[in-house]
């Protein structure tokens, strides 16, 4: 589920990523749905990944961008 309650605030300047690498594991990115020529395809796709911290930032492969785009 993307959906989720978080709380936001402007930062002050002194926030830095916290020193962690790790695997997090498969990941949703989004849905992918069918375009109108695949009539027979009623359902959306998930596009997961495999989620990765590096130095406390979370990578994501530019190319999924590219794939969900293209729809």
């Amino acid at each position: 589920c993307r959906e989720f309650s978080a709380n936001f605030t402007e930062p002050d300047g002194d926030e830095s990523p916290p020193d962690i690498t790790t695997d997090l594991g498969r990941m949703l990115f989004d849905m992918k749905y069918p375009d109108d020529s695949n009539k027979k395809k009623k359902n959306a796709d998930p596009v997961f990944f495999n989620a990765r911290l590096e130095n406390g930032s979370l990578v994501i492969p530019q190319n999924l961008y590219n794939e969900v785009e293209g729809q």
